[in-house]
């Protein structure tokens, strides 16, 4: 009788995988065919890349890492392809010249020196205490996996101090060996192991404040629960002014941000933009923003 029953316990579990990949199938065809958006919507499914990625089953995560390949290698594209249909460069008033005389010194045919459009650098410093390491895990995978159209990519992790842990992440080592590996021998706890932003912060200014250049973009991934600790924001604001751009990802739904420890509008003025991530369509929109050699943008967005 248990053999029976452990047999049809079996075939049910069997069956059930069976449905799951056939219904995978059949989604990932209808979104080739008709758009994600169309699909959710008609077969009312959470497509993956909607997935709120601080309450992923294991199940969901696997599938999530899966794709971020594919994924990061279609941004790396769409980067290198919008850099090359970039702007004209400077004008070139020597070959403009020598142009025109054909035309009989009439300026019919302008010409341009090449533009010289450079990679952008890209400074990320991740919360990884409780529940934000999920996130910082999406955030990391995602951004090395495009790290070949970057010029440069440094991370620094931190829970109640801050450690450079780039080369964890060297490309020809394993993410899940790279993650382990930052668990165990990055230097992140300087008191009690809870989110310090300000002695973070800090500790980026003191140590490394050249990390930070005109030409980097400085990216803060984290939920800015201080634990009722000083902010620091005069350390982030010291960054920010290096950093040709800044910006914070905060993986909490807006509505909870500065609401009990949280401390979001503190940092929120001197960022160029602060966005609600929850999701792999979000994190993947980001990106291709944050990763644009474009100017400083004139306003925050809280």
């Amino acid at each position: 009788e248990i053999d029976k029953r452990l047999a049809q316990e079996e075939a049910d579990r069997l069956l059930e995988q069976l449905r799951d990949a056939i219904d995978g199938e059949v989604t990932s065809r209808l979104v080739d065919e008709r758009g994600s958006s169309s699909v959710a919507e008609s077969r009312r499914v959470q497509l993956l890349e909607d997935i709120d990625l601080m309450h992923a089953t294991r199940m969901e995560i696997n599938e999530i890492e899966r794709v971020v390949g594919p994924l990061a290698r279609k941004l790396a594209t769409r980067l290198s392809q919008r850099r090359r249909r970039g702007r004209k460069g400077r004008l070139d008033v020597r070959r403009t010249i020598r142009a025109s005389l054909g035309h009989g010194g009439v300026l019919l045919d302008p010409r341009f020196r090449p533009p010289r459009v450079a990679k952008p650098e890209i400074v990320i410093l991740c919360d990884v205490s409780g529940s934000m390491a999920t996130f910082a895990r999406f955030t990391l995978q995602l951004t090395y996996a495009i790290s070949s159209e970057l010029s440069k990519v440094r991370v620094f992790a931190f829970i109640d101090g801050l450690d450079e842990v780039t080369g964890f992440f060297d490309h020809d080592a394993d993410f899940g060996e790279a993650l382990v590996r930052l668990g165990s021998e990055a230097d992140l706890v300087r008191r009690d192991g809870h989110s310090d932003y300000g002695r973070s912060m800090g500790e980026m200014v003191e140590r490394y404040r050249d990390v930070i250049t005109p030409r980097t973009t400085l990216i803060v991934t984290g939920d800015a629960r201080n634990n009722y600790r000083p902010t620091g924001v005069e350390h982030l604001e010291e960054l920010s002014r290096r950093a040709r751009a800044t910006y914070w990802l905060n993986p909490e739904p807006r509505r909870f941000w500065d609401t009990g420890d949280s401390v979001m509008s503190a940092y929120s003025p001197h960022c160029d933009l602060v966005e609600q991530v929850r999701t792999l369509r979000q994190l993947e929109e980001f990106v291709e923003v944050a990763a644009l050699p474009t100017q400083r943008p004139a306003a925050v967005v809280e």
